[in-house]
């Protein structure tokens, strides 16, 4: 047996209240398919400002990079040149201590040396003066010699010979010799 449906009519067609039913799912979903399009068409439109918006996002922030890499480039080429002209002025420094360092070694040798001068030539005044008080006492001693020679009154040489006898040791070779005799002698008299 056949089982027929109830609610179609007889003549196959779909019943009068499924027709308003079916008009009204086909409404419903056109509205849904509505509703989903305008949604798509939303999320696109939307989709569309965030990625405008991303990329002039990243628009502005490859500027900027761009910009920051040049300004650090600048900066680096600005560094290195610094860094040479230190380095110059760092050779050129040392350069400096090394000159001032041999011109203090050879001041100090020149003083050294000066001050070896100094030495000898200050012992060769003591030499000088020694020898020139010795000739001073020497010419003193035969100044009173000669004047004892020449002095007849004997009161005289004997004053004569007294003050000879403390600058005697200065009288060398032949004047010595003319003492020591007088001396000897006792008298003073020729």
């Amino acid at each position: 047996m056949k089982l027929e449906r109830r609610d179609t009519p007889a003549d196959g067609g779909p019943p009068p209240e499924d027709k308003k039913e079916k008009r009204g799912r086909e409404e419903s979903a056109l509205k849904y398919a509505t509703i989903l399009f305008i949604a798509a068409l939303t999320l696109i439109a939307l989709s569309y400002l965030v990625q405008r918006r991303a990329n002039e996002t990243m628009s502005d922030m490859s500027a900027q990079h761009g910009e920051f890499s040049i300004q650090a480039m600048k900066n680096i080429e600005d560094l290195q040149n610094r860094n040479i002209t230190l380095d110059q002025e760092l050779k050129d420094a040392n350069a400096e201590i090394t000159e001032l360092k041999r011109a203090s070694e050879e001041t100090e040798k020149a003083a050294a040396e000066a001050e070896t001068e100094r030495a000898s030539l200050e012992s060769e005044i003591e030499r000088l003066q020694g020898d020139l008080q010795g000739q001073s006492k020497e010419l003193e001693a035969l100044t009173l010699l000669a004047k004892f020679l020449d002095e007849e009154d004997a009161e005289k040489r004997a004053e004569i010979l007294d003050e000879l006898k403390t600058v005697a040791d200065a009288l060398t070779g032949e004047a010595a010799a003319i003492y020591g005799k007088y001396i000897t002698e006792g008298t003073g008299e020729q």
